[in-house]
């Protein structure tokens, strides 16, 4: 009678069946790791986390041309600023220059406005001055006689209108007094001119028994003179003045 052992047996089925032996199955699953148990059958499975997606492939090399045409392009771009940047700097220097002419042509103008004033303000003054001075005295001594006979007219029918007028006298420098009692008797006057030394050329006094009256051509000259010099102030005052 054959006698058949287990372990024979189990080494025969594993043979069959090209499974490992019981033993190296047992320690396979020792190999396991614990905790983790079988999905039951039919229970759907996890599903695997995304992996990460693939890199970008580099971009393709641009051409040569694209390249160079890109770089005249910015050449040019950068010139045409440099050159607008130039011309903006030259088109304020000629500025500059156009505004600092005319700064220097107004002020030459003003100047020159100015001494054309101040030539023609000495022009005035001389030729007022010459009148003041030589003109006017001489015709003030040819027309003192005709004031001294108007204002004889006067006084005269201010006295017929008044009965007891006392007789008039007219007092002038011995210079004029022949040219005085030509005039009162043209005028049909015969009114009495004596000389006082103390009267000028261009001076007179009509005299009667309660007043007088002066004629001083003299002052009238000395008014203009004032005048002048208030319009027209000689040019020595006015550089004083500023």
């Amino acid at each position: 009678m054959m006698t058949m052992k287990w372990e024979s047996f189990e080494a025969d089925e594993a043979k069959v069946i090209g499974a490992p032996p019981r033993g190296e199955r047992k320690s396979e699953a020792a190999d396991k790791p614990a905790g983790r148990k079988p999905a039951p059958a039919g229970a759907p499975r996890k599903a695997a986390p995304d992996a990460a997606p693939p890199a970008a492939p580099p971009p393709p090399a641009e051409p040569i041309e694209t390249l160079l045409a890109r770089a005249r392009g910015e050449g040019r771009a950068a010139g045409f600023e440099e050159g607008v940047a130039h011309a903006e700097a030259q088109g304020q220097a000629a500025l500059r220059m156009i505004l600092s002419d005319l700064s220097e042509q107004l002020a030459d103008a003003l100047h020159a406005r100015v001494e054309q004033e101040q030539a023609l303000d000495r022009a005035a003054r001389d030729l007022a001055e010459a009148l003041l001075a030589g003109v006017a005295p001489a015709l003030a001594r040819q027309g003192l006689a005709a004031e001294v006979a108007a204002a004889v007219t006067e006084a005269l029918r201010v006295a017929r209108a008044s009965p007891d007028a006392a007789p008039l006298r007219v007092r002038v420098g011995p210079g004029q007094v022949e040219a005085v009692r030509a005039a009162l008797a043209e005028g049909g006057l015969g009114t009495q001119v004596d000389a006082d030394p103390e009267l000028g050329d261009l001076s007179a006094r009509l005299d009667w028994a309660d007043g007088e009256d002066d004629i001083d051509l003299e002052a009238a000259l000395a008014a203009a003179r004032a005048a002048l010099d208030r319009h027209l102030p000689a040019p020595e005052r006015r550089a004083a003045n500023g």
